[in-house]
């Protein structure tokens, strides 16, 4: 499986114990990467972007593509100057697939080689989304309220870094050099309670050619509970 903007794994609707049971939950933990500057030549200025997440639908090919999901977001620029700044937010969201309805955490800070926890379900027509940054001693969790142009189905899980989108015309980003990213932990919930994790998933590389050349992320699966995304290229 590859797609232009995500690598990870993607579990699917009826494998495992779960069955045909939707899924209402997923969770994961990682440390969130120290980010790169890319060569350019002296005097320009760069800026690239990356965002780690797990989540419910979204899926690229012919599932629900209204995705309820939450994680970080990093972002690294270069100024003209030669000044570095690195920026890290949690974020949570139920996206139509267009890069909307997706907002800020306040009052959780996140910072390279922070440890968080991030856990997402889907509970009485609403989202839930809980952040817990284990090296800062920080917990926080958000309601999210179901938007009236998505919907949900619980018919796939994700464990994901994605390349985000720029502007209104969907472009992308840069994808920021993260160098490795593991999610560790991974794993959820089917509505008949069966416990669900990347293990029977695809794996999802990252190209920017739509017959899956010109890698730019690839992903592995250390163990049943893990999922390992590689930085290859920025675009």
């Amino acid at each position: 499986m590859h797609s232009p903007n995500w690598s990870g794994a993607v579990l699917i609707q009826g494998k495992g114990e779960a069955g045909n049971e939707p899924f209402d939950s997923v969770w994961a933990t990682w440390v969130v990467p120290k980010l790169k500057i890319l060569k350019i030549p002296k005097g320009e200025s760069g800026e690239w972007r990356s965002a780690s997440w797990v989540g419910l639908d979204g899926g690229e090919h012919g599932w629900s593509k209204d995705v309820l999901q939450a994680g970080i977001k990093q972002c690294v620029t270069l100024e003209k100057d030669g000044t570095i700044t690195e920026d890290h937010h949690a974020f949570y969201g139920w996206d139509p697939g267009n890069g909307s309805n997706t907002y800020t955490v306040k009052g959780f800070p996140v910072d390279a080689g922070d440890v968080i926890q991030v856990k997402v379900q889907y509970l009485n027509n609403r989202g839930f989304a809980r952040f817990v940054n284990s090296r800062k001693e920080v917990e926080i969790s958000e309601w999210i309220p179901k938007p009236v142009n998505v919907g949900f189905k619980g018919d796939t899980a994700e464990w994901i870094v994605e390349r985000p989108f720029k502007g209104p015309d969907q472009q992308y980003y840069q994808l920021a050099d993260f160098g490795v990213m593991e999610f560790v932990h991974a794993g959820g919930l089917a509505t008949n309670y069966a416990h669900i994790g990347p293990a029977l998933g695809d794996l999802c590389i990252m190209c920017s050619d739509e017959n899956g050349e010109n890698l730019i992320a690839e992903a592995g699966m250390p163990d049943d509970r893990s999922v390992r995304i590689t930085w290859k290229s920025s675009h």
